[in-house]
This record gives C-alpha cells, structure tokens and sequence, in this order.
C-alpha cells in the first residue's frame, strides 16, 4: 500500500509542454510508495490520466481578484479531503492557488513549477497577481525551473533562498540526477527515504521543450 499521499495542481490537461509533463509524471510514479490524485482548474484533457490517478477534482479556479478567495477555498476543500503529503504545483496560477490553499491545510511539502520566465506572463496581470506570485514563491517548501534563466529570475525578482531552488530541463533524464537540494527535502516528512517521486521529471523527448 502506499505510505504517502501526493496532490498534483494544474490549470488544465490540454496539450502543453507542463501539461504533457504532468502526464508523464503520472505515468511514470511508483505507485508502491505514491498514491497520486489531481486538482484541475479546468476539465480540458483530463481524459489523458484516465486510469492514472485516484482521485480528481475540478473546481473551476482562477487567480482573477473576483474568483480568488472562492477557487483557495475550492482547493482547500479538495486538499482536506485528499491529505497530501506533498503538494505539487505547476505553472504561476495554480502556485498562487495552491499554496495559500496548501498553508490552510497544513501541507508539509509545497513545491511549484515555473517552466516560463515572467515576461512571458507577469505583464498580463494586475499588480496584486504578480504580488501573489512572489509570495507564492517565498512560501513554497521548493521551486523548480526548467532552466537556469528562471532559476536565477527566482532568486533575483522573488526573493526565494537559492538553497531552494533546482534546475531540472525538460528531457529524458536519470532519477539519480535530481538535485541533491530536492532529495534533501526528504527531512520535511518521516517515511520518505527519497524524493523518488520526482521520477515525474523523466519525461518523453516528444515533450516541446523550451531552451533559454
């Protein structure tokens, strides 16, 4: 049986270089260890981890002023009623959701996923989102970037400890070549020898990756 819970955040399944990743990752799971459920803001593509996951929920979330509180006490919900170990969020939104939401439920372990720098997403949205997105990346346990351009604007614009910060690029890579910084987070959470989970990372050479 499997010792611990993990939930996946991610606006929706659609094709895309984070959403094909998340499918790979649900894909490749040890599912001896992890039992994994989703949290979708939106119900495009779930057809594509039918038969992968536990549970899924879709609570139909945005972090737009009017519908903020709302889709955190969606996600709460949803969160109480998987109880996660670990919290894995991707891409800026669903950070911003989740890890208010993940804070309320008392989630050990909150790690996002930037796959674009913020110029590509930043200038769209109001003052108080990108406000939101800095904090989101503050409070997380860990962020990981596809690249060593998000790394270091993670460090310079949000202010988080380089010390939390991996670079994992989005190609066929061995489970032992994880950043040591992400394996140590196994000191967040009894009964976790490793963060084999991350095993999600070994994703398919078809997936369109983004070199910077």
């Amino acid at each position: 049986m499997p010792t611990n819970r993990i939930a996946y955040l991610i606006g929706h399944l659609a094709i895309g270089g984070a959403e094909s990743q998340l499918v790979e990752m649900l894909r490749h799971l040890d599912r001896s260890r992890f039992e994994p459920s989703l949290i979708l803001l939106a119900p495009d593509g779930i057809e594509r981890v039918q038969g992968l996951i536990n549970r899924s929920y879709y609570i139909k979330g945005s972090a737009k002023q009017n519908n903020l509180f709302r889709s955190i006490m969606r996600i709460t919900k949803a969160l109480k009623e998987i109880k996660p170990a670990i919290l894995h969020a991707l891409l800026p939104e669903p950070c911003i959701l989740g890890f208010a939401a993940g804070k309320l439920c008392n989630v050990p372990i909150l790690i996002g996923s930037r796959l674009s720098l913020v110029d590509c997403y930043r200038p769209n949205h109001s003052r108080s989102v990108i406000f939101a997105d800095r904090l989101a990346t503050r409070i997380s346990t860990h962020m990981i970037g596809n690249s060593h351009a998000i790394a270091d604007e993670l460090v310079t614009l949000d202010n988080a400890p380089p010390a939390k910060i991996s670079v994992i690029y989005m190609a066929l890579i061995p489970l032992d070549s994880i950043p040591q910084s992400l394996l140590c987070l196994e000191a967040h959470l009894d009964g976790i020898p490793d963060m084999s989970f991350l095993g999600a990372w070994q994703t398919s050479l078809t997936i369109s990756a983004r070199w910077i």
